[in-house]
């Protein structure tokens, strides 16, 4: 018998996959009738920045299918049938569709399609600007990469009209932080838009201009604009509109005075993000021929603003080993974090965390931060990490053994079928001892990383368990289950 396991072990790669489904007594009839007959795939189509559209021509699906879209750029995953998203860098992208029916017969499909992104908008705003006297400021547009009949809007921050040119100056009546916001939008089939704000504070208004609050009525009519508000958590603030005079036809805009679209809503809600002092503008609008418009301007301050922010570095060590080192500032000693290794594999947990990568290749790598407690805030981070030393051909401790022709024994009563399969199949193991135990199941790919382990309770001398790897690459595995005599191992193939 050790005489021919050696010569099984030395066919070609399609004979030893057929002479050990022989060997585990599955007939290739049998395989091919139980096989799962889901086929994962799909078609994309690149629109203007960066925005792709994914059509799913998966066949053998059910009507309850599962479905989840990877886009590849360390995104949050999708999971409707089709999917859409919008890329926000020029590179190659893999995306993958993981496709699992339900019910008691459940299977996987998986399909993996390099998409190359090569439009993605390249418009920076900017500006430079410089404080003159009397609240008196000068905006230089500094902007590049947009048409020579690119669109400007500037928000100067204080609830007083855009300005439109390409630079821009403006005269601000308080002393105290306006955020400034200019906008450039490129005309054409592939517009797009870039947007920055920045904090310019006035120091230098005379003294009679100084006010909490200010009103501005205009026309002989009964319209006045008045709000309250309430300071909630993170920079929060909830605005309630108290304005008399007003009818059913009436419009509102709300300024908020950091930058930001104005809201169009009776009430409003907006969330600041900087700790700051800002001067929240309410226009109120009748229509008609008796039209007339009020406006109040109220200053409000905000001290509550999340200020964590979350970052790390990394260090790239031998065979696809990643060290991250947690470098966020901000966070409660009890914060969670969460990173993602942008390889389909299991999130980790840890304040730092390292990760083993198995193909060459770039992936996206995102860090969460939350603090918990009543005033829960989040921040979010990602970063790109190029591998070029994953040990994807080498094989495992265990392999290598066993293409020496050593110490892998595949036991009799230990059976894996489908075999090869696509990432579900059955585990079967008996002659074990009629005491109730727990058994351990493990699987661990060819480099001897464990990429799965679970506890199964036999009944009585016979263990029956279903396992399912719908995310691993195609390749061979080595499967073990640990009992209380023994420990019975197995070659699973998978090909999807």
């Amino acid at each position: 018998m050790k005489k021919n396991r050696t010569k099984l072990f030395c066919l070609s790669t399609k004979n030893a996959i057929k002479t050990l489904l022989l060997f585990l007594g599955i007939g290739l009839s049998v395989m091919a009738s139980a096989r799962c007959n889901l086929h994962a795939n799909f078609t994309f189509a690149i629109g203007t920045n960066g925005h792709v559209t994914f059509t799913n021509t998966t066949t053998g699906a059910d009507s309850n299918a599962l479905y989840t879209w990877n886009p590849g750029d360390g995104s949050s995953n999708g999971h409707t049938k089709n999917y859409s998203h919008t890329y926000t860098r020029d590179t190659s992208f893999y995306v993958t569709l993981t496709v699992q029916d339900r019910g008691p017969d459940s299977c996987y499909g998986s399909v993996t399609k390099k998409v190359t992104i090569t439009n993605v908008c390249n418009l920076n705003a900017n500006f430079t600007f410089v404080k003159d006297s009397n609240g008196h400021v000068v905006f230089t547009n500094t902007t590049t990469g947009a048409d020579s009949n690119a669109i400007y809007t500037w928000n100067p921050g204080d609830g007083s009209n855009d300005g439109h040119n390409r630079n821009y100056s403006h005269t601000y009546a308080h002393d105290t932080t306006y955020y400034v916001t200019l906008t450039v939008q490129d005309r054409g089939p592939d517009s797009c838009y870039g947007t920055i704000t920045k904090k310019v504070t006035i120091t230098n208004i005379p003294v009679r201009h100084h006010a909490q609050e200010r009103r501005l009525d205009t026309n002989a009519c009964n319209v006045h604009a008045n709000f309250t508000y309430v300071l909630g958590a993170d920079g929060h603030v909830t605005f309630t509109n108290t304005s008399t005079g007003t009818n059913a036809s009436s419009t509102y805009t709300w300024n908020p005075g950091d930058g930001s679209s104005y809201g169009h809503t009776r009430n409003y809600n907006h969330t600041y993000m900087h700790d700051n002092t800002y001067s929240v503008t309410l226009t109120v609008q009748d229509s008609g021929s008796d039209s007339c418009k009020s406006t109040i301007t109220k200053r409000i301050t905000i001290s509550n603003v999340c200020n964590l922010h979350a970052s790390f570095t990394f260090v790239k060590d031998s065979n696809g080993l990643v060290v991250f080192t947690n470098t966020t500032t901000g966070a409660d000693s009890n914060a969670i974090y969460i990173w993602n290794p942008g390889d389909g594999s299991n999130d980790g947990h840890n304040r730092n965390y390292s990760h083993t990568y198995t193909h060459d290749t770039t992936f996206y790598v995102t860090l969460t931060v939350q603090n918990p407690g009543p005033d829960t805030c989040y921040s979010t981070i990602t970063e790109k990490v190029k591998i070029t030393n994953a040990r994807h051909n080498n094989a495992g401790r265990e392999m290598e053994e066993s293409n020496n022709g050593s110490a892998l024994s595949i036991q009799s009563g230990f059976a894996l079928s489908p075999n090869p399969s696509r990432g579900m199949f059955n585990i079967s193991l008996s002659n074990l001892s009629n005491v109730e135990q727990t058994v351990e199941i493990e699987v661990v790919n060819v480099m001897g990383t464990t990429i799965y382990k679970s506890a199964v309770t036999t009944a009585g001398n016979y263990l029956k368990a279903q396992i399912g790897l719908p995310n691993v690459p195609n390749g061979i595995y080595i499967v073990r289950a640990i009992t209380q005599t023994g420990v019975y191992t197995n070659r699973m193939v998978i090909n999807k």
